[in-house]
């Protein structure tokens, strides 16, 4: 399990394969989403930083219904999370060439806290 605090660009963060950046376009809802991957809107750099938590779901599942359920391709077997600018700031190696991702966001508009669980799917 990982935790970061982080200043999200344009209160965007992004989950996909680590090879693989062929993200969803961003739609006016908290999350945007394809087989590649999860576009998750946030609260703005501006606004305040970001907590954002990325492990294996038996580590970081919370006892509410996540947010989303959404499989992804995984073919190099890592979950990464980048920003705008395209960095990798988090990485989960994975079991599978398809990983669910579990999300959950304390503020559908504007969270500030992310959990993502990931499991073989």
């Amino acid at each position: 399990m990982t935790r970061r605090t982080l200043d999200l660009e344009n209160g965007m963060l992004f989950i996909h394969d680590a090879g693989k950046t062929t993200i969803p376009e961003y739609r006016d809802a908290a999350f945007s989403f394809n087989e590649w991957g999860v576009s998750i809107r946030a609260k703005h750099e501006q606004e305040g930083r970001c907590r954002v938590t990325l492990g294996l779901l038996g580590e970081v599942a919370l006892a509410l219904r996540p947010d989303l359920n959404h499989a992804i391709r995984t073919a190099n077997r890592r979950v990464t999370i980048t920003l705008v600018a395209g960095e990798p700031v988090m990485t989960l190696p994975v079991s599978s060439d398809r990983t669910r991702l579990s999300i959950w966001l304390n503020d559908p508009n504007e969270a500030d806290e992310i959990v993502i669980g990931a499991e073989p799917g």
